[in-house]
């Protein structure tokens, strides 16, 4: 059976995430995290460079 590249997630009714991305025929552990540190994570991010991209394309 072929193994497929791409990414196992498992979220408990807790809100834990655990899993690990399958590359090569190997499995690479992801670290474990919650569904709100992942939320808190991605509202710390600055996307500015790529508002700033999207201004651009705009133009064109």
């Amino acid at each position: 059976m072929a193994k497929h590249e791409g990414l196992l997630l498992k979220i408990d009714s807790k809100g834990n995430i655990s899993g690990y991305m399958q590359e090569n025929n190997n499995k690479i552990p992801i670290e474990n995290t919650t569904i709100k540190n992942e939320l808190i994570s991605f509202s710390e991010e600055d996307f500015e460079e790529y508002s700033e991209l999207q201004n651009e394309i705009r133009k064109v």
